[in-house]
C-alpha cells in the first residue's frame, strides 16, 4: 500500500481525527471527512482552546453558557458537550432548516429579543453578520452586553476588498444582490480596508482579532486546515476565516 505523504494529512482540531480534508466551494482541503468542519468554524475552535475557554469541553462537565446562532453540527457537539451541557442554547432565524435537536428560533435585528436572551460565557456566529437586514453594529454591542465577566463573543464574516458595501432597501431584487453582494439573501459585504476600524469603534476596543499566526506554525495551521487564515494574518490581511471577537475583562 502506497502511504499518503505527510503534509497531505490533516488533522481536524475539533474532532481529533485524521483524515484528507475534502474540497469545499472550490477551497481545496476545506472539508473535514468526518465532521463536515470547515476551516472558519476551526478557527472558532482554536481560538475558545487556546484563549482557555473549552479546557474542559470534552468532558461531561462542561457547563459554561454558550449562546450558538446559525449552528454548525461540529461546534454544537463540542458546545454542547455531545449534549450534557443545559447551558448550551442555538438560535436561527429559520429553525426549521437545521437537523439540529432544540434549536430555538430567534432574530438577531430584533433588539427586545436580543435584551432578553440569558447571560452567557460564549457567543459564537460564522457568517451570520451578512444576512442580517438591520443594524449589525447595533446587534453587535446587544451580544456584547450579555457576557458573563470573562465571557466571548466571536464570530467571522466574508470579504472582499475595498470598504463595507450594504443596502437594506427591501427592494433590491435577488439578481441585483447577488450582483453587488454575491448572495440573493446578503445585505452587505465586508471590506477588507474598513472592518477592523469598523469593529474597534463598536467593540471600543484596539485588538479585535485573534492573531493564529502568533500561537501556530505554518506547519500547523496547515495540518489543521486553517492555512489561510494563519497566510492572512502574516500579511496582516483579513479573510473568511479571520476570528473578530470581544471579551469582556
Amino acid at each position: 500500500m502506497t502511504s499518503l505523504p505527510v503534509r497531505a494529512l490533516n488533522l481536524c482540531p475539533i474532532c481529533a481525527k485524521t483524515s484528507v480534508f475534502a474540497e469545499f466551494r472550490n477551497r481545496a482541503r476545506e472539508r473535514c471527512a468526518h465532521c463536515n468542519s470547515v476551516a472558519r468554524a476551526r478557527c472558532i475552535y482554536l481560538c475558545l482552546m487556546i484563549k482557555g475557554h473549552l479546557s474542559t469541553e470534552r468532558g461531561s462537565f462542561f457547563l459554561k453558557n454558550v449562546h450558538h446562532f446559525a449552528p454548525e453540527r461540529c461546534l454544537n457537539t463540542v458546545l454542547s458537550a455531545a449534549g450534557n451541557n443545559p447551558n448550551y442554547r442555538c438560535y436561527d432565524i429559520e429553525p426549521e432548516t437545521y437537523h439540529i435537536e432544540g434549536i430555538l428560533g430567534h432574530d438577531l435585528t430584533h433588539s427586545i429579543s436580543n435584551q432578553r436572551l440569558l447571560s452567557a460565557d460564549i457567543i459564537v456566529h460564522n457568517h451570520v453578520l451578512e444576512h442580517l437586514p438591520g443594524d449589525f453594529r447595533r446587534t453587535l454591542r446587544e451580544l456584547n452586553a450579555l457576557l458573563k465577566p470573562g465571557g466571548i463573543h466571536l464570530f467571522t464574516i466574508p470579504f472582499r476588498k475595498g470598504n463595507l458595501d450594504e443596502d437594506l432597501d427591501p427592494s433590491l431584487t435577488a439578481k441585483q444582490r447577488i450582483a453587488r453582494f454575491a448572495q440573493a439573501d446578503h445585505m452587505r459585504l465586508f471590506g477588507t480596508e474598513d472592518t477592523v476600524q469598523v469593529m474597534t469603534e463598536v467593540f471600543g476596543a484596539v485588538d479585535v482579532t485573534f492573531s493564529i499566526s502568533k500561537h501556530l506554525t505554518r506547519d500547523l495551521a496547515e495540518a489543521f486546515g486553517v492555512e489561510s487564515a494563519y497566510l492572512a494574518d502574516r500579511e496582516g490581511k483579513l479573510c473568511g476565516s479571520t476570528v473578530f471577537y470581544f471579551e469582556n475583562k
